[in-house]
This record gives C-alpha cells, sequence and structure tokens, in this order.
C-alpha cells in the first residue's frame, strides 16, 4: 500500500461509499418517519392535508438536504477522526466526548463561541439554520461556510496523511 500511487483514490471510494451508505440511510429513516405519521396522525387529530400540498412537499425536501449536508459534515469529521486517531474507538470516543460534551460546556460557559464549533455548525444547518423571526441561533449561511471550511480543512490534513504515511486498512 505504501508504494500505490493512488491512495487518494482509495481514500475517495472509501468517502463516496460511506456517502451512499448514509444516504441510504437518510432516505430509510424518512420513508419510516414519514409512514409512521401517517398512519398515526388520524388516531391523534392531527390534520395532514397540508403535508403534501406545494409548501410541505417543499419544506420536505428542504429539510431532506439539509439534513444529508449535515450527515455528510459529520461523517467526514468522524472518518478524519479515525485517520488522525488510527483507532475506531478513539475515533468514536473523542467524536462524542467532544461534539456532544465539551461543545455544549464551551457554548454554556460562553455563548458567543456557538458561531464558530463545529457540532453547532452541522446542527444549525440540519435544523435550518435560525427560525424566522427567532433572534438567537446561527444564520443557515454562516453555518455552511463555517460548517464547510471545517469539513474541508480536516479532510485535507487526512488526506495529505492518508497520501503520507502507512496504512494497514
Amino acid at each position: 500500500m505504501v508504494r500505490q500511487p493512488g491512495r487518494l483514490r482509495i481514500l475517495a471510494g472509501k468517502f463516496i461509499a460511506m456517502k451512499l451508505f448514509a444516504l441510504v440511510m437518510i432516505i430509510l429513516s424518512a420513508v419510516i418517519s414519514i409512514s409512521a405519521s401517517v398512519i398515526l396522525a388520524p388516531r391523534a387529530k392531527v390534520s395532514t392535508d397540508l403535508w403534501f400540498g406545494a409548501d410541505g412537499r417543499h419544506a420536505l425536501f428542504t429539510s431532506f438536504i439539509n439534513i444529508v449536508i449535515s450527515v455528510i459534515g459529520f461523517g467526514t469529521i468522524g472518518m478524519v477522526l479515525g485517520l488522525l486517531l488510527r483507532s475506531p474507538i478513539s475515533a468514536i470516543s473523542f467524536g462524542v466526548l467532544w461534539l456532544l460534551i465539551i461543545e455544549n460546556l464551551l457554548i454554556a460557559v460562553k455563548n458567543s463561541l456557538q458561531d464558530w464549533m463545529p457540532g453547532a455548525q452541522l446542527s444549525a444547518i440540519a435544523s435550518g439554520g435560525v427560525p424566522r423571526g427567532m433572534t438567537t441561533g446561527i444564520e443557515y449561511s454562516h453555518a455552511l461556510l463555517v460548517g464547510g471550511i471545517y469539513v474541508a480543512i480536516g479532510a485535507a490534513v487526512a488526506s495529505f496523511l492518508f497520501v503520507r504515511r502507512d496504512v494497514s486498512n
């Protein structure tokens, strides 16, 4: 593998395979969620009239795209951590520790850090940014820019390391 000149192609193939698997899982969970909602809505006396109109389909499509972008970002961060740390358990532990605990503690201590933390940016993308009429939160365009920068820098560093160092798997 060290002498293989196309190592970046191998990494790109792994990345594409991971993203395709994530896309299939997103589609499957969306189908199950929408089906369950349609089945359970009448029992809960929830009107579904607006769900499949033009506005409902638009909201469903934009939510789907936002979630796909966010999952690709989180997956890329996970892949970068796996390449940097060379251990699946270390990568998972560090990723969960940072994204779920440390980042939220830092934001709780200093709220302005929310605009610059990678997990907060990707979560803002998934939710579509600041809801209309709200003044607090992360703007969608800001989240796309900052989250994209984090993901691009991480991917560039991981690609460089993958090409340069010996990798056993």
